[in-house]
């Protein structure tokens, strides 16, 4: 059990000190997360700073008016480093243990990123925590002596979702758990609402004309982490298994269809063009993460991943993303791997080279989106993590009225579609119609 009996602020005098001027560095830092060291780097410098994933630990050091790299020995301890000017801009950090090209993920000050705000971007919500440990019963205890909610937890996993009355009390709540052993206290962030389909004249597409057959006892399930779907658009009811809600019920939109909708229609479309026969025992799991709310949450999105990995998905897609990195998505994604689920998801629709997530991480087949050429569509990410590039649009029949959907989404969405789909014809693994797909649709850089 942790104790937070006595004084646990007397403990908050650890500094970080980086003076501007002379470029010297005093530090007295009593067991600090690795990344709560490269935030307040962050914070002090205004570089930008980019680490390779799982490296560190934790920081105990002492020392007054070191110069910056003797200070960042201090501070990284046998790892590689390179500070790299730029001329007009910030200068860039890079920390690795194996390779250079392997720092990518980027480190924001904790501090200085509120939540809501702009999509695609570094979206803190400002008073949570997202705490991974093995005992609930101390996350509790800790959680009433902090003044803590427990909002969301998912207990398999020993991840709990705190609130804070507001950011200051999460900052402090913070210092205190990185002072704990065996427990890891992360940022939470908030992912928007993808942007629904666009409305075009009617007439101008028709439903995909695959129906369901029985799916038997090992039917290929792909978990669909999204908006909430409706059943009743064109011919996906018989595909659909009891949809899960993790961000609370909702009733969608009559009149237009949900980006979740889309989403499973596009991969559906993806089915049938890899189908020689006109029926698919293939089934979606609509996993509902964003409930009435323009947001979802890291948090959330973990939620219904272990949620749809329950169901029984073999495959999970993600048309979503994000910058924000945190290593309890990443390690639920990778032990999820280990067991033979095949995750995709979308690149982002910014022509940059950043890396997104969960598309970035190493267990994630990241799919940017082409033109009807074939070629990089002119918003879609090219960075180095993006393994295939599908076509970027889709035309969704709903109702009497026709939809457009565009972007990395959607070739996400369809490639994941069309994997299942070689995986059903052939007998094959899932594992073998991503071979196959690479083969047609590999990125090869742009």
């Amino acid at each position: 059990m942790w104790s937070l009996t006595g004084s646990a602020w007397a403990e908050s005098g650890d500094f970080l000190h980086w003076r501007s001027g002379s470029g010297r560095v005093d530090a007295r830092i009593r067991s600090w997360s690795f990344d709560r060291v490269l935030e307040s780097v962050v914070r002090a410098t205004g570089w930008e700073v980019f680490v390779e994933p799982e490296t560190g630990s934790k920081v105990s050091v002492t020392f007054r008016d070191l110069p910056k790299g003797a200070a960042l020995r201090r501070l990284l301890g046998d790892l590689n480093y390179a500070i790299i000017p730029r001329p007009g801009r910030a200068d860039k950090l890079i920390i690795y243990a194996t390779n250079i090209r392997s720092a990518t993920k980027r480190i924001e000050a904790f501090d200085a990123v509120l939540s809501g705000a702009e999509a695609g971007g570094l979206n803190r919500i400002a008073n949570e925590l997202v705490v991974k440990s093995g005992g609930k019963r101390d996350v509790e205890a800790m959680a009433r002596k902090l003044g803590a909610q427990i909002v969301g937890s998912l207990d398999e996993e020993g991840l709990y979702r705190l609130r804070f009355e507001d950011e200051e009390a999460a900052l402090k709540a913070r210092e205190t758990m990185d002072s704990i052993d065996d427990l890891d206290a992360e940022a939470n962030y908030a992912k928007p609402r993808p942007t629904t389909p666009q409305s075009l004249p009617a007439g101008s597409s028709l439903p995909f004309t695959l129906n369901p057959s029985p799916p038997g006892g090992d039917a290929l399930i792909v978990g669909m982490i999204d908006t909430a779907i409706q059943p009743e658009a064109g011919n996906l009811e018989g595909f659909l298994l009891p949809g899960v809600s993790v961000g609370g019920e909702v009733a969608p939109p009559l009149g237009e269809p949900t980006h979740g909708t889309s989403m499973a229609d596009t991969t559906l479309r993806g089915v049938s063009l890899s189908m020689k026969g006109e029926t698919s025992g293939i089934r979606i799991l609509p996993v509902d993460v964003y409930g009435a709310s323009e947001y979802t949450s890291t948090f959330d999105v973990a939620w219904g991943i272990s949620e749809a990995i329950k169901g029984g998905a073999r495959v999970v897609n993600l048309s979503l993303g994000g910058s924000g990195d945190t290593d309890y998505l990443r390690t639920l994604i990778g032990n999820g791997a280990k067991d033979g689920i095949v995750f995709f998801a979308s690149a982002g629709n910014e022509p940059v080279t950043t890396p997104v997530y969960p598309a970035a991480y190493e267990h994630v087949i990241a799919v940017t989106a082409g033109d009807r050429n074939g070629q990089l569509a002119p918003y879609a990410n090219r960075g180095a993590f993006v393994d295939l590039i599908a076509p970027g649009g889709n035309v969704v029949a709903f109702g009497n009225a026709s939809f457009m959907v565009s972007g990395t989404s959607p070739a996400s969405a369809f490639a994941a579609g069309m994997a299942v789909g070689v995986a059903e014809q052939t007998g094959g693994s899932v594992e073998a119609g991503v071979k196959k797909l690479r083969e047609s649709f590999e990125f090869k850089g742009n």
